[in-house]
């Protein structure tokens, strides 16, 4: 009965290591197959920001009665692709994203420090008693897209009744920038409809002629000292197109620095500087 006993242990014994080693080997196949699951997923999904969507499984924990030899939970794990979303500027949800609001913010401030521009406008007038000054329309509390101050320094050049020469200036409020170009033009004989002279073609440009260059040394100075560590931004910058930059006034691919900084309705044309 004894060798009897014995033999029957021993037989329990090794059919128990081979259960174990049959349920290893299984698991084992398992642990590989899921880690090529996640290999295969890891080369599918681009992750954003170099994560894959791999390393970050969702796993979903089955509530169970406990009852029966399965009782007690279950769960299922699944690997879901990042989807890189991209919001333009004419959607309604760009309105509540980071960039927009911070946008909306400054520029709302931008409206509120608009009387003291008024007042750097004033005493640069006193300071320039031979050159008059003309504001640009203050609309920012009316289009979304304003990005700077804008004026114009009218030179005594041309007498009003031949013509128009100014300096115009912009200086941005999105970053430390400011803008100056001439424009030049000659009334026509023509009138409106109103009784109104008609201008001529006019000429704007980045490069500024000797007579224009003096007006000039004299205003640079004014805006840098309003305006501590800003910088005059050249046309070479300025025109630098962003490929990537959705802008809210132009279509993809076009944007240009100006465009961010500066207003590119108060801007030469690029074949004109």
């Amino acid at each position: 009965m004894v060798r009897a006993g014995k033999r029957w242990f021993a037989w329990m014994v090794a059919a128990c290591c081979a259960a174990v080693s049959a349920i290893a080997q299984a698991a084992s196949g398992d642990v590989e197959e899921e880690t090529e699951e996640v290999a295969d997923a890891e080369s599918a999904f681009v992750g954003v920001g170099g994560f894959s969507a791999a390393y970050f499984p969702f796993v979903t924990i089955v509530p169970d009665d406990g009852a029966g030899s399965a009782g007690g939970w279950q769960s299922a794990m699944a690997v879901l692709n990042f989807v890189d979303r991209q919001i333009y500027p004419y959607e309604p949800e760009y309105r509540e994203t980071v960039e927009a609001r911070r946008l909306a913010e400054r520029r709302q401030q931008a409206v509120a420090d608009y009387p003291a521009w008024c007042g750097f406008l004033a005493r640069l007038s006193h300071r320039l008693p031979d050159c008059g000054i003309a504001k640009k329309v203050m609309y920012l509390a009316k289009l979304p897209q304003g990005a700077c101050y804008a004026a114009d320094l009218c030179l005594p050049t041309l007498p009003k009744d031949v013509g128009g020469h100014v300096l115009c200036f912009q200086v941005s409020f999105l970053g430390p920038y400011y803008v100056l170009h001439s424009s030049r033009f000659l009334w026509r004989d023509e009138k409106d409809s109103f009784g109104y002279r008609l201008s001529g073609p006019g000429e704007e440009r980045f490069d500024l002629t000797p007579e224009e260059r003096p007006y000039a040394d004299r205003l640079v100075p004014e805006i840098e000292a309003e305006f501590p560590g800003y910088e005059l931004m050249p046309p070479e910058m300025g025109h630098v197109v962003i490929p990537d930059l959705q802008h809210e006034g132009r279509a993809p691919g076009e944007a240009t620095i100006y465009d961010c900084l500066i207003d590119d309705q108060w801007i030469p044309r690029k074949k004109d500087a």
